[in-house]
């Protein structure tokens, strides 16, 4: 019997070849599998500091009860939250199974794009960062400014403050459910004492202008003579009282106070030398309304001129005024605004002093209207505080928080008019009555904090990690590779 003969050297060749085919196959096909089954089955989990892209059980139980789907489109290219955003919508998205749609448009990429969305969504040119939430025929603009609150920045080197809080979780919840509700908010205008009217789209005076951008945030207006109804309707969401040049009734203030009361939220915008009986109202809420005007005498050209349109700057760290740092407010015949001095009044330490002009501003209490000079002890020094809020706080409710008592005052009218209405004033306006009606309290979810955390190393850790960084790695892969050299030579 003859030995076998050994393979040769071709059929071992193709022998190893189709093995070798056969192993790739079969890793692809494993790699695929494991991919798909990743892909299908998987568990998210955030790793992040802060936590950002966690959501709370209210949000998920939310997102898993949404009737139809709900777009959400972002416009962050200039952000500098876009990632925490960007990555906290992808986690709605993964949560709403399926229901929440995103889209991220880049403006430096799309430009036609994002002049589409300004267009369709009336927004204004300011506001370069949004998110847009839409369901059915409904949508809501949420502003960065809305996001975050921020420390201060640095003014000589423009470098931004560092965030304190970042709220996108309760922001994106509130504005989902108050389009998913369908309710829009209502806020009434009262009329009957010379107000400014929302209806009043031609006169200089009139405040239509207002009315449209408010129409377009989704909210609802209508006028309110308290002398035919006698109290505060009850689907109010928001009064404001713009300006009235005849004294409320003792039946109307009664009727302010009690819906006020009620938990009520009550904007009151007061001109100098009028009196709208509501003044005792508000000093009840910590608020006094001071009897002056408004005004500076500025160097121009080496003249002094008296100017009585009051610039604030100076802002506090509230969600009503977050979006206009960094930007002049200007009141054009705007009294002042003060604390009430009262010890025994528990609510001063509930009140905010939201925007205050330089001290080269003074309140002038004389009613001649040519003086043009400071008196001490007679006028009101400056900074002057031209707006201010009173918070309630919360209120506990059924397994949710609700927002009390709410009560702005601003020291002027004239910047919401058809003429003087600019972007500041209007951010301005919008973000205090946003305020007033946010959600957010209702939903009771917390904002997060940025969690800092540092590495000390000692001088000689910092020299240990330095040798071993410049000499000791590259050395000893100089070693390996003269290693290898002599090897490869014998």
């Amino acid at each position: 019997m003859s030995p076998s003969r050994p393979p040769s050297a071709r059929s071992l060749r193709l022998q190893l070849g189709w093995n070798s085919v056969l192993t790739i196959v079969l890793a692809v096909a494993l790699c695929a599998g494991v991919n798909y089954a990743a892909f299908r089955y998987y568990k998210r989990h955030d790793y992040s500091k802060g936590s950002y892209n966690s959501l709370s059980g209210k949000t998920v139980q939310i997102l898993s009860s949404l009737p139809e789907p709900v777009s959400i489109t972002t416009s962050l290219a200039t952000s500098q939250m876009r990632d925490q955003v960007e990555g906290l919508l992808r986690e709605y998205k993964y949560r709403s199974a399926g229901k929440v749609k995103l889209e991220f448009v880049d403006a430096a990429v799309n430009l036609t794009k994002a002049e589409e969305l300004r267009t369709k969504y009336s927004i204004d040119a300011t506001q370069e960062n949004v998110v847009i939430f839409e369901y059915k025929d409904r949508h809501k603009v949420v502003p960065e400014a809305d996001l975050a609150d921020f420390a201060p920045g640095n003014p000589y080197t423009q470098e931004p403050g560092r965030m304190l809080d970042f709220k996108g979780e309760a922001v994106f919840t509130a504005a989902i459910l108050s389009l998913v509700e369908g309710k829009s908010a209502k806020v009434y205008f009262l009329v009957g004492h010379g107000e400014r009217e929302l209806s009043d789209v031609s006169s200089l005076g009139g405040l239509g202008g207002l009315d449209v951008y408010l129409k377009r945030d989704n909210l609802l207006t209508a006028p309110l003579n308290l002398s035919d109804k006698g109290v505060v309707p009850d689907d109010a969401d928001a009064l404001v009282i713009a300006g009235p040049r005849v004294t409320l009734s003792p039946a109307e203030v009664q009727a302010v106070t009690a819906y006020l009361d009620a938990k009520g939220k009550v904007i009151l915008l007061e001109d100098p030398r009028t009196v709208s009986g509501l003044e005792p109202v508000a000093q009840r809420y910590g608020i006094l309304i001071q009897d002056d005007r408004a005004q500076a005498i500025m160097k121009m050209g080496g003249a002094s001129l008296l100017v009585r349109t009051a610039v604030a700057n100076d802002y506090a760290t509230h969600p009503a005024v977050n979006s206009i740092k960094g930007f002049n407010l200007k009141m054009d015949n705007a009294r002042s605004l003060a604390l009430v001095k009262d010890a025994a009044n528990l609510n001063v330490s509930k009140v905010t002093s939201l925007a205050r002009t330089s001290a080269a501003y003074w309140g002038e209490t004389s009613p001649d209207d040519s003086k043009a000079q400071y008196d001490e002890g007679v006028d009101v020094k400056g900074p002057l505080t031209l707006a201010m809020v009173y918070d309630g706080g919360d209120v506990p409710g059924d397994g949710v928080k609700l927002a009390g008592t709410r009560f702005a005052v601003i020291g002027a009218t004239t910047f919401l008019t058809n003429e003087k209405l600019d972007s500041t004033g209007l951010d301005f306006f919008q973000g205090l009555l946003d305020w007033m009606l946010k959600k957010e309290m209702a939903i009771g979810i917390a904002p997060k904090s940025p969690q800092e955390f540092g590495l000390n190393v000692s001088p000689l850790q910092k020299s240990t990690i330095i040798t071993l960084a410049l000499f000791f790695v590259p050395g000893l892969a100089l070693v390996g590779g003269i290693g290898v050299w002599l090897s490869r030579r014998k």
